[in-house]
């Protein structure tokens, strides 16, 4: 059931019948699901031509000069821009609020030649085209800057094979004439989104080599948003399979994909069939131009159909998919009309060429209607926004448990109360109101933040997080009990489970996100935290604590664990990243025992679209199937509020188990559950390579997990408590390349081992390395920079580091390549890494607690928001 179709359908049926009609639009009906494109030329948007203007800004909220923004036409001559007609169509597009992309930047085609020579006709000099080209890009994007909102800043510079296409721009410049484009293109507006674009990508040798182009795009720091599939189609193919299988392969990469060209030829197919060379002419044939009258309604009905499907597909992948771009308004405007054979009648469009809509415009509206009536969809529930989703099997239903998001404008987490949902089928689902609220807790004040129910005895126990009142004002866990699975739950203590005083460190709202998981035998164990993971076993009667409070040791865990256990193993799947830093990440550990040892499994999937939180729920096993629960922030309401940082809804995904017992990546989808589970033979992560570390140290697994204090009898140490003193991680993440601590040794030590509280991450690879230096500075104080002299140990010591959990990390010197430090004398110890990367991250102090010495970030003194300096955490140790 969805409750919420009806309700919207009795509001529209209720409307003027002339205001359903004008909201029966392209724009409109897919607007939850991605963008709908049209390329346009002058005459599409001109005032003299209201009627294409018309249907332009009715049915499409994104829009393309087809031409006039290619350098042929917006830079003609080497001293003349033209941004008349540019002007023009942008003008239009911001007035009918519309996604603006400029293409394209950098193509072989439509370029002029005097780009490529100099005054004598001579081929350029490879500094002299890039001034070229870096002087055409800050030009255009910046003149537009902060209006065009995306650039296609490289345009079908692939062969078929996927290897690059042989032009000026590779023979004068070479291969890395894309990364140059990329880089000038941000470096004129850094809030521009950036795409690579080309036709074929349905071909996987093709595919493969713009998924290169991703890639090492990726690796040079270079901002790239989105690869843009042409989709020049045919009635007969290629087939969707073929194009959904290369959305897939590109969105696997990181970024956006979209459909950017999309047409479907209905002529006959020559022998170039499927090739979009727009320098490709074959020669005349009355054969390949059977249309000169007018479309036969039999293949306006195959017209319709094909784009039907094809929007299908989009539909099922539209998180993944931002836009779909029609390459041509009417029949009349379309390239195709004229290749690869000039003079042919082509009729590709959604319009013909009087502008009136075809069949399939209506087929293409039936298609999203028909999508979105598909029970399963995602999100799960409409009519409210729903967060930090909960599950528990119960006989032959799945009891789903939330919190109500309520939050308005410029709010971060209103939510007061939890719901509950259950299903027979994970598809059609039931409400059940409200089984709480956060101060039915006594000794709560407000904020029903995540919550999880379990049963045992045939009594249900809510594990919830809220505000305490006084005297311990902080975030804290309560339990609730309850003869009914539906509620009503009271508390079940009068007083809070766990409070902040029970958990003393560094982090005072550590106490969020219970899980609670019942082993075989009977025991109860409840795991919670930010961003530390607590454990602690519960007494038979779920109520109270029964032992020590411990520590669960993950790599880049932030918080909302759920513990789990199938066919032996014990799983504990995390949100994880955000203190990194990052949007949060479903990370997931695995261990033979729940104590342990936990073994980091990687990503399980990536972060939540316009949410930086994501909350994990899962179910194995129901009626044969798994499943993933988790949030985003996508939803609008029926009355038109839409999801926020507060304002989040439930997902779910079919959740596929390896035979080994590690899970396989999951894709977040808009089908969700509508689609069939489909797992694969074996899917994992590609393994890293790590590199080698430099032979003259040895590099040790971290060990001391949370340090409370070094091992051993360090002879120069910035803190002497890591855990509580040095609790904040910083890496190359914000763009640094080095981040250093200066010190001032006491005596002369001859240093046999440097230790770290280090660790998280994404570890080191080819591209992202991890170098350790240390320089002598000058004698005397701290200095607001400093300037890195000889280092100490020859050359950049590098690091092989695969990701661990935060502890203390040991680095051992062979004894040729112990240092020798002075008494007095003033070194740093400095990491050197790739901006823009996180291979692992240091942790430093909130203040400046050690004296003799400062952190610094790209060798300047580190100062937080307030201007307060801090300290980096290492230990020295002496050769004996």
């Amino acid at each position: 059931m969805r409750p919420f179709l009806p309700v919207i359908r009795a509001i529209i049926a209720c409307l003027p019948l002339t205001t359903q009609a004008a909201e029966v639009t392209l724009r409109e009906a897919y607007r939850p699901y991605f963008h709908v494109g049209v390329a346009v030329n002058p005459g599409n948007y001109a005032a003299t031509k209201p009627v294409e203007a018309g249907l332009v800004s009715k049915h499409f909220n994104a829009i393309t000069s087809e031409n006039h923004m290619k350098w042929g036409l917006i830079h003609p001559r080497p001293d003349v821009f033209d941004f008349t007609e540019s002007d023009r169509m942008v003008d239009f597009a911001l007035k009918n609020d519309m996604f603006i992309t400029g293409h394209t930047l950098v193509w072989h085609s439509q370029t002029p030649r005097w780009v490529f020579e100099d005054e004598d006709g001579k081929p350029l000099t490879r500094d002299a085209l890039l001034a070229r080209m870096r002087d055409h890009i800050l030009t255009v994007v910046g003149y537009y800057k902060g209006r065009v909102q995306s650039w296609d800043v490289v345009n079908e510079a692939l062969n078929e094979d996927g290897t690059l296409r042989d032009s000026p721009w590779t023979r004068i410049i070479g291969d890395d004439f894309i990364e140059k484009a990329f880089q000038y293109a941000h470096e004129a507006d850094p809030d521009a989104e950036l795409y690579y674009n080309d036709y074929l990508l349905e071909v996987p040798e093709k595919c493969a080599g713009a998924i290169r182009i991703v890639k090492r795009l990726q690796a040079a720091g270079c901002r790239i948003d989105g690869v843009g599939i042409q989709g020049h189609m045919h009635l007969e193919g290629p087939s969707v399979e073929a194009q959904e299988a290369s959305i897939l392969a590109i969105a696997a990469t990181g970024v956006k994909a979209m459909i950017t060209e999309l047409d479907v030829d209905v002529l006959p197919g020559t022998k170039g069939w499927g090739n979009a060379d727009i320098q490709r002419q074959e020669a005349q044939d009355p054969a390949f131009n059977p249309y000169t009258a007018g479309l036969p309604d039999e293949v306006q009905q195959q017209l319709a159909e094909r784009y039907a499907e094809l929007f299908r597909m989009y539909l099922k992948h539209s998180d993944v998919i931002t836009r779909v771009t029609i390459w041509g308004l009417n029949d009349g405007n379309s390239w195709l009309n004229g290749f690869p054979i000039r003079g042919r009648t082509n009729h590709a469009l959604l319009f013909d060429r009087d502008n009136k809509a075809k069949p399939a415009l209506a087929k293409l509206l039936d298609t999203v209607k028909e999508f979105d009536a598909t029970p399963g969809l995602n999100p799960l529930f409409r009519d409210r926004f729903t967060a930090d989703p909960a599950p528990l099997v119960d006989g032959d239903k799945v009891y789903l448990y939330v919190g109500h998001d309520e939050a308005k404008d410029g709010e971060m987490f209103t939510m007061n109360e939890w719901l509950c949902y259950s299903s027979e089928d994970m598809i059609n689902w039931t409400s059940h109101g409200s089984i709480m609220r956060a101060t039915d807790f006594k000794w709560a004040i407000r904020d029903a933040w995540a919550a999880q129910v379990v049963k045992k005895d045939e009594k249900y126990y809510l594990y919830a997080t809220v505000r305490h009142g006084e005297p311990n004002v902080a975030m804290a866990i309560g339990v609730a009990v309850s003869d009914s699975p539906t509620g009503p739950f009271v508390d079940a203590r009068g007083s809070a489970l766990i409070s902040d005083d029970m958990t003393p460190g560094p982090y005072p709202w550590d106490d969020i996100d219970p899980t609670v998981f019942i082993d075989d035998d009977g025991t109860a164990w409840m795991a919670w935290g930010n961003p530390v993971c607590h454990i602690v076993r519960l007494k038979p009667n779920m109520i109270e604590i029964d032992g020590p409070i411990d520590n669960i040791a993950l790599p880049n865990y932030t918080e909302g664990p759920w513990l789990s256990k199938r066919n032996g193993i014990y799983y504990l799947t995390y949100p994880a990243f955000a203190h990194q830093g990052y949007w949060e990440r479903i990370c997931y550990a695995t261990a033979p025992s729940i104590h342990g040892p936990w073994t980091y499994r990687g990503i399980l999937t990536g972060k939540a679209e316009n949410s930086y939180t994501i909350h994990p729920g899962i179910v194995n096993d129901f009626k044969g199937q798994s499943y993933l629960f988790y949030h985003n922030a996508t939803l609008t309401l029926p009355d038109g509020r839409k999801g926020a940082l507060g304002r989040r809804a439930v997902r779910a995904e079919y959740l596929h188990y390896n035979p080994d017992g590690t899970m396989q990546p999951v894709v977040q989808t808009k089908a969700g559950l509508a689609l069939q589970p489909n797992p694969a033979q074996f899917a994992a992560h590609a393994p890293v390579d790590h590199g080698m570390s430099d032979r003259r140290i040895s590099f040790r697994p971290i060990r001391s997990f949370l340090p409370r204090v070094w091992s051993g009898s360090p002879v120069c140490a910035s803190v002497s408590d890591p855990f509580q003193d040095a609790p904040i991680p910083i890496s190359f993440n914000n763009g640094a390349s080095t981040l250093g601590q200066s010190f001032v040794p006491e005596r002369d030590i001859r240093m046999s081992r440097l230790s770290l509280y280090a660790g998280d991450g994404f570890g080191t690879d080819a591209d992202n390395t991890l170098t350790l230096a240390l320089y002598e500075l000058e004698r005397g104080g701290a200095e607001d920079t400093y300037k890195a002299g000889n280092n100490l140990f020859g050359e950049g010591m590098r690091i092989a580091y695969s990701v661990q959990a935060p502890g203390q990390l040991d680095i051992d010197f062979i004894p040729s390549a112990q240092v020798l430090l002075k008494a007095g004398h003033r070194y740093v110890i400095e990491l050197q890494g790739s901006p823009r990367s996180a291979s692992m991250y240091w942790r430093r102090s909130r203040l400046d607690v050690y004296p003799q010495g400062a952190a610094y970030v790209d060798r300047k003194l580190f100062k937080d928001k307030e201007g307060r300096g801090a300290d980096f955490s290492f230990a020295i140790y002496e050769s004996r």
